[in-house]
């Protein structure tokens, strides 16, 4: 079996933001077979419905597309259409590498703080 490598960031911020934070491990967990399937195999987009993906993770349908419309609201994920019953294709996205300083300068801060919870940085109403 071949191993799966992945940004830390997504296990030491993303991983308490959405499951802890955003109570969504729906969410996270989605969001790693997503990356599995583009990413962990060197490509750029994944194809899948709704069905498919829950019926390999093991959720329901309804909550892997509350999953994804989080996920895109968090711009974390984007996804694209042929036509508008064709199957969606899913970009992920990692905002923390085109502004690496954001986050870290987000992250510092709160720390400094010491508040229990970061402020999301790739959400664009800075929700805590």
């Amino acid at each position: 079996m071949a191993d799966l490598p992945l940004d830390r960031y997504i296990v030491d911020v993303l991983m308490p933001d959405l499951v802890g934070h955003d109570r969504s491990a729906s969410g996270f967990l989605v969001y790693l077979y997503l990356w599995r399937h583009s990413h962990g195999r060197g490509r750029a987009t994944i194809e899948a419905s709704y069905q498919t993906i829950a019926n390999d993770i093991g959720l329901s349908k309804t909550a892997v597309q509350t999953s994804i419309a989080r996920l895109k609201r968090r711009r974390l994920v984007s996804s694209d259409r042929r036509h508008a019953t064709a199957t969606p294709v899913y970009r992920i996205l990692r905002p923390w590498l085109d502004k690496p300083s954001a986050v870290q300068s987000s992250f510092l801060t709160s720390s400094r703080r010491g508040r229990g919870r970061r402020p999301h940085a790739d959400c664009p109403d800075g929700r805590a």
